[in-house]
């Protein structure tokens, strides 16, 4: 949330008081003493109402003021009806002021062109916090005009920097922006307080815009007039230039300097500070803390510093209420401790609503983590369960086959069929042991297959041969995969690929990084035989493939692909798919 300057009336009022100072003390002579004494008696009754908080009681007095006056001096209506205005803006009554200027406007009061330049200041005002923008805008530029004829510079001050503005609620920040940056570059002489009030506003609007370095610097240049100001809310103003900076810096990840600037608001007499201000830095604070991701101690020091700090301030004020209340009977006074004790219960409850919901939002957090990490475990708990499912569905298989060959080769030859129980006796040891294993080393697995294709040649001398082509990197790191992945797909080509072939069949395999993401490993199975559609044709996909299509989808992400390794005569196989490693 951002902080907005206060600029009703302030430029323009002011100028009101310098240029009819001395032509008001000489009308004021000359008024009658009756009358001056008969409004002014309600508008001094009116400013107790308001000190009180009795605003409507303090409307009606002013109001009485307006009536009972019959002096045509601007500065004698001026006092009256801004202050009566104040309150109707203050309550977000705006047809209330919109009638009140326009009673104003009929008053018979000299100089005129003063009283119109104040009614437009006010019009201005009025729209504005109606949400009135386009009415606002008509009477900003009937502002700027008339000070123009009248070479009025503080009114032509007061007209753009409401323009900027009205702009900036519109939502249009970049005009905002360029409206109040050709005013500050322009040949005015400006005041501090102006000044402040100008590059407050742009830094405010550089903030809008992201620029958040650039709205340190505004803000700081503001800030700076503001310490060298002396109008009636200095310190307020300050403390809403440090809030300001505190909140670029914390954007800009800055913690240190967000730090120091809301340490240096905390300096200052927060008596003297609004209330809404002093929460948004709260905020801002907490933002801080979540930032530098501190603890939970540190987070309790400062609802405890806050609270600490909204006692003093409430103590302060109260201690204000007593000298004042002091001057009254034993009613007042008792009304003064149940007005305390009703402000201490209200403070304890909205402390400790802060420190529950503190306690809910931690563990919440809490609750959350714990779920994410369980759902988490169950996963990966899943997809080893899914690892050795496929293992096991797949080893019977793979020994099924095996034997039907040697049955064939002792029908036919009785010593091939010998070598060829001894190879697969030591193939089917290092099968079982890899069985046993999530993860195997690559070396054991091209191991595991050269066994397997040399199995397979003893059983088809002539029908193929075989390569392996493995990355560099394989040999300088441990690298482990999953076992028996490859092996359905090189029995597919040797069972069904090169089924009929007239020709040497040959099959490659060959692992590498693909890309320098090396959380899988690419692998590529080819060989020359018939094709991918008649293999599909002659033979259903076999469960261990499906299996694999399945764990490959879980483990990476991303489906096995199957092309054709000569598009043109649309023969030969070519699997592609990413494996897990470890």
């Amino acid at each position: 949330m951002r902080f907005f300057s206060i600029f009703f009336l302030i430029i323009c009022l002011s100028s009101c008081d310098k240029k009819n100072s001395t032509s008001s003390n000489q009308n004021l002579d000359a008024l009658d003493n009756d009358s001056i004494s008969i409004s002014e008696k309600y508008y001094k009754e009116g400013l107790e109402y308001y000190d009180n908080g009795e605003l409507e009681k303090a409307k009606e007095s002013y109001k009485l003021a307006i009536d009972s006056c019959v002096s045509k001096n601007f500065n004698v209506h001026y006092k009256y009806f801004s202050d009566l205005f104040g309150i109707y803006l203050s309550k977000n009554e705006y047809g209330d002021a919109i009638a009140s200027i326009k009673d104003f406007e009929q008053l018979d009061v000299q100089p005129k062109i003063d009283k119109m330049k104040l009614a437009y200041a006010a019009y201005i005002a009025a729209y504005s916090g109606s949400s009135s923008f386009t009415e606002a805008l008509d009477y900003t530029a009937k502002l700027y005009q008339i000070s123009e004829e009248t070479n009025d510079s503080s009114y032509k001050i007061h007209a753009i920097f409401n323009e900027s503005s009205i702009y900036h609620k519109l939502g249009d920040n970049k005009k905002a922006f360029n409206v109040l940056n050709d005013l500050r570059n322009s040949n005015s002489n400006f005041s501090s307080s102006e000044l402040s009030f100008i590059t407050g506003d742009l830094g405010m609007y550089k903030f809008y815009e992201g620029d958040f370095k650039g709205a340190i610097d505004n803000y700081s240049t503001s800030l700076f007039f503001y310490k060298k100001s002396k109008i009636q809310s200095r310190t307020d103003n300050i403390a809403v230039q440090y809030a300001n900076i505190a909140e670029a810096y914390i954007e800009l990840n800055n913690l240190e300097k967000a730090a120091v600037y809301l340490d240096s608001f905390r300096q200052l007499d927060q008596g003297k500070v609004d209330n809404k201000r002093r929460r948004n830095v709260f905020k801002y604070e907490l933002r801080l803390l979540k930032a530098s991701k501190s603890d939970n101690k540190r987070l309790e020091s400062l609802v405890d510093k806050i609270t600490l700090d909204q006692e003093k301030f409430y103590s302060e004020r109260y201690n204000k209420d007593l000298e004042y209340l002091s001057e009254e009977k034993e009613k007042s006074e008792t009304l003064l401790i149940e007005n305390q004790q009703a402000e201490l219960d209200r403070l304890a409850l909205r402390n400790n609503f802060i420190l529950i919901i503190s306690i809910l939002i931690i563990g919440l957090l809490v609750a959350l983590f714990f779920v994410f990490k369980q759902r988490r475990d169950n996963e990966i708990k899943a997809l080893r369960d899914q690892q050795r499912l496929l293992r096991a569905q797949m080893n019977p298989h793979f020994i099924f086959n095996v034997l039907s060959n040697i049955q064939n080769l002792l029908r036919n030859d009785s010593k091939a069929a010998s070598r060829f129980i001894t190879k697969f006796s030591r193939l089917l040891r290092k099968v079982l042991e890899n069985s046993m294993q999530n993860y195997v080393a690559v070396v054991e697995e091209v191991e595991v297959l050269t066994n397997y294709l040399e199995l397979q040649k003893l059983r088809f001398p002539k029908l193929f041969i075989y390569d392996f082509k493995l990355d560099e990197r394989l040999n300088d790191e441990m690298i482990s995969i999953p076992p028996m992945l490859i092996q359905p797909f090189v029995e597919n080509a040797i069972e069904h690929g090169f089924k009929g072939i007239n020709y040497t069949g040959e099959i490659k395999i060959e692992l590498i990084f693909t890309t320098e993401n090396k959380r899988f490993l690419s692998c590529f199975i080819s060989d020359n035989g018939k094709g991918h559609t008649h293999v599909n044709n002659e033979d259903k996909k076999s469960a261990s493939v499906q299996l694999i299509s399945d764990f490959i989808k879980k483990s990476t992400g991303s489906s096995i692909e199957t092309n054709y390794l000569d598009l043109d005569q649309k023969t030969g196989t070519l699997i592609t798919f990413q494996i897990p490693i470890q």
